[in-house]
Order: structure tokens, then C-alpha cells, then sequence
């Protein structure tokens, strides 16, 4: 019997599910995977510590910790997704027990600086943020849906579908969303990580935070929840931060989901997947004109389906990554 390989997975396993999806992925392709935080501890306090700079006991806390915990044996293959509490040292310590490390960037260098000090040490590095291709010479590997497609298609009761975390401009894009569109059978799902985030995000626009905030919850949604949603919606909201041009998960789950998708992203329209036929392009700060938004109302209203409907798997994603190797 061949033996398996062995991987060391270090990401955030609070994002979602794509821990433990990316795990099932690199099982199928021969690794047995040990799943490890990108930081330690990985508390409300030391969160706010990060976004506040207060990070050099918490560079070394993590270095500590995953070295104490995690590299007390050898691994084939290292696999760092965005890499938050990760550094230099910490690097050069993952290369004493492991012969690869690739990196994995999905956000951009401009939105998550701290791995511009260290994405050099790994032995190939790769993003999903397409102006970081360009300007650091880095490979592209786009995002994927990991959402089961059901045969037959589940029947669209919503036309329009909204799950974000509240942060940065996502309630203004709503909100403006929503003025042009004027959906009559939305599901809208708001989210905040505890009560201090909200707290300032209520700073940020009181007014909007006060509209929505019956939306507003401290429980994520569940993916499975998410997911049935999301099939059953004719589209979705997707919100790409300033800082950032690549393609978010969001859009590939809405593809494979054959739902459309209003963003404010337009380098969708790069992707060989997405095409006007399944995008409405709608720039936050952009004043439209009345004939302008008709027309944004018309693509709105039109249900059909022309496009034929491509997905990108965890899969494919998981393979991209072991070809850097």
C-alpha cells in the first residue's frame, strides 16, 4: 500500500469551512493533513492586538506555539493560506522538518501587508489578487466552490441573496444595491464577529448600521445553510474590498450555484468563467444615471439562463497549488 504524504496545513480554521475542505481535497490527492491555526493564541483580545499593531509578543507566541506543537515531526509538503501570525523565523523553522513550502495569498498584499515580510522565504508563493500578479511577478490561482451541485437544480425562491460580515464599505454597497434593484424577495444575512466590532462599525455609518440592523447577527451562518441559499436564489451580493482585484470565493460558489452575481469587482469580467450574462457590474461610489440604472433594473429582472454554467472546484484548486511544487 503506498504511503501516504504528509501536509502541514497552517491557515485561519475559523474561515468557513475551507480548513476542512481543503483537508478532504488533499486527502484525494495522497496527503494526510494536520490542520494548524495561522496564529496563537487566537482570541477577541489578541485579534484586536493585531489590527491595533500590538504584534511582536504575538509574532513570537505563534512561532512559539507552532513550533512546540507542530514541528516535532517531519512533513512532505507545507501549506501556508494567508499566513497572518506567520514570519521569517517561523519559516525558516518549518523548513528543519519540511523539504516544500508553498504560500497562499487571498488577500492582497495592500489589504494583508505582514506577508509581504515574508512570502520570499517560501519556496513558491502564489495569490488570487491580480494587480499583485503584475506587480510582484507572482502566479495566479483563483478561488473555488466547494458548495455539493444537486441534480436537478433546486427551484429559485429569492432574487436576491445577501450573506456578508460587516466591515469596510459592505453596507454602503447594500444599501445601494438595494435602492437601484428594490428586490421584492431578499434574504439578507449580516454578520458581526463580537460586540466590540460592531461597536465601531456602528461608528462607521450609524446611520446604515441602524437600517440593516435588523439583519445584523453574531452568529455566523452555517454553510450548509449558506449553501441551500444560495442554490435557491436567482442572485447574489458580492462585495471585493478597494484593496483588492481578485475574484472572491463568493462569485465561483454563486457560479456553481447557477446564480448570478451583482459586484463591484470588474475584473470578474477577466475570468474566462464569468460574463455579462451572469454579472451586474455596480461601482460603489459611482453616480449612475436614471437610464443607466433602467438598464442595471432590466439585467436585474431577467431570470434566464444562456450562459453554460462552469465551475471551479476545491479540487482544481488544491491541484493548482501541488503544481507549484
Amino acid at each position: 500500500m503506498t504511503r501516504m504524504k504528509k501536509c502541514l496545513l497552517i491557515m485561519p480554521l475559523n474561515f468557513y469551512s475551507m480548513a476542512s475542505q481543503m483537508q478532504a481535497a488533499l486527502k484525494k490527492c495522497g496527503y494526510e493533513t494536520t490542520l494548524c491555526n495561522d496564529r496563537y493564541p487566537n482570541t477577541t483580545l489578541t485579534k484586536i492586538m493585531w489590527k491595533i499593531g500590538i504584534t511582536k509578543a504575538l509574532y513570537q507566541k505563534t512561532y512559539s506555539y507552532i513550533k512546540n506543537h507542530f514541528l516535532q515531526t517531519n512533513y512532505d509538503l507545507c501549506i501556508i493560506i494567508k499566513g497572518y501570525g506567520v514570519s521569517t523565523k517561523l519559516i525558516d523553522e518549518i523548513h528543519k522538518t519540511c523539504p516544500v513550502v508553498i504560500g497562499y495569498n487571498f488577500d492582497s498584499f495592500a489589504y494583508n501587508k505582514r506577508a509581504l515580510k515574508w512570502y520570499k522565504r517560501c519556496d513558491k508563493f502564489a495569490t488570487f489578487d491580480y494587480e499583485d500578479v503584475v506587480r510582484y511577478n507572482l502566479p495566479l490561482i483563483e478561488l473555488y466552490s466547494a458548495i455539493e451541485i444537486l441534480t436537478p437544480t433546486e427551484p429559485k425562491i429569492y432574487d436576491l441573496f445577501v450573506l456578508q460580515k460587516v466591515h469596510s464599505n459592505r453596507l454602503k454597497f447594500l444599501h445601494k444595491a438595494i435602492t437601484i434593484l428594490n428586490p421584492q424577495n431578499a434574504y439578507i444575512w449580516l454578520y458581526e464577529s463580537n460586540r466590540i466590532t460592531a461597536i465601531k462599525n456602528f461608528m462607521h455609518s450609524p446611520i446604515l448600521y441602524m437600517k440593516y440592523s435588523k439583519y445584523i447577527h453574531l452568529t455566523p451562518m452555517t454553510y450548509d445553510k449558506y449553501s441551500d441559499y444560495m442554490r435557491q436564489s436567482i442572485f447574489t451580493l458580492d462585495y471585493s474590498h478597494p484593496k483588492q482585484s481578485g475574484i472572491t470565493m463568493r462569485c465561483f460558489e454563486a457560479l456553481s450555484c447557477k446564480t448570478k452575481i451583482i459586484t463591484n469587482n470588474t475584473n470578474v469580467l477577466n475570468d474566462g468563467l464569468f460574463d455579462d450574462s451572469t454579472i451586474i457590474c455596480l461601482e460603489i461610489n459611482k453616480q449612475y444615471s436614471l437610464e443607466h440604472m433602467e438598464n442595471i433594473k432590466k439585467q436585474f429582472k431577467d431570470i434566464s439562463y444562456t450562459k453554460n454554467w462552469q465551475s471551479r472546484s476545491i479540487n482544481d484548486f488544491v491541484n493548482d497549488l501541488l503544481k507549484l511544487q
